[in-house]
């Protein structure tokens, strides 16, 4: 007869202390905010986490400084995912600045204008759903019904609970009629893009609006 034992995934808070613990035994010096790009990136599993550890300790040989944001965007390799919740992090913020510096690496790497902006738009619906669910009182409920990384539906319930119903519709509506401009040629799409990105900033942000 075999044991079966169930291993129940790490919590997003017990694989941060996880991960400090093993970086500071690696004599690696690793920021809060690399910590939780890892941690979206790679997951919450702990051969993952420490594969990505281990190949730090390799590339900084015997250096024991700080790891820069360039050297570990390298190592964990740029995601287009990360990059559009950057995006929308910087219209959250009213750093548009932050937000098209995104967009042009994004185009760079060659992804597609219309690829951007459906994945735009997907995490602007993401986020109403995120909204409705806690003006429901389900907010438990995120991860479950976007199916998401723990850690994604923390960074979803955080920024929805800010926004209001009248935010979340105008940035659903800017994002459908950039589609509907790119989409008839009425429009450039680097431009409609940026367009899009600066609007959203105002929408979130109305004090960043221009007077």
């Amino acid at each position: 007869m075999v044991a079966t034992i169930e291993c129940p995934s790490l919590k997003v808070y017990e694989a941060k202390s996880w991960v400090r613990q093993e970086a500071k035994k690696l004599g690696l010096n690793l920021s809060n905010q690399q910590v939780d790009l890892l941690l979206e990136m790679k997951g919450t599993s702990l051969m993952s986490l420490n594969n990505e550890l281990v190949k730090l300790r390799i590339f900084m040989g015997e250096e024991k400084g700080p790891v820069s944001k360039g050297e570990w965007s390298s190592l964990l390799g740029e995601a287009s995912e990360t990059n559009i919740f950057e995006m929308i992090d910087g219209a959250l913020e009213g750093s548009s600045g932050k937000a098209i510096n995104l967009l042009e690496r994004l185009l760079v790497a060659g992804e597609p204008e219309l690829k951007i902006l459906a994945m735009l738009g997907g995490e602007v619906r993401r986020l109403f759903m995120a909204w409705a669910l806690l003006k429901e009182g389900r907010g438990e409920f995120i991860q479950k019904e976007l199916v998401c990384h723990p850690y994604v539906a923390e960074k979803l319930r955080n920024k929805a609970q800010r926004l209001t119903y009248q935010q979340l519709r105008q940035a659903h509506h800017r994002i459908i009629q950039a589609d509907q401009r790119i989409k008839t040629g009425v429009g450039d799409y680097r431009l409609e893009l940026e367009m899009t990105l600066l609007d959203l900033g105002s929408i979130f942000n109305p004090e960043n609006s221009p007077s």
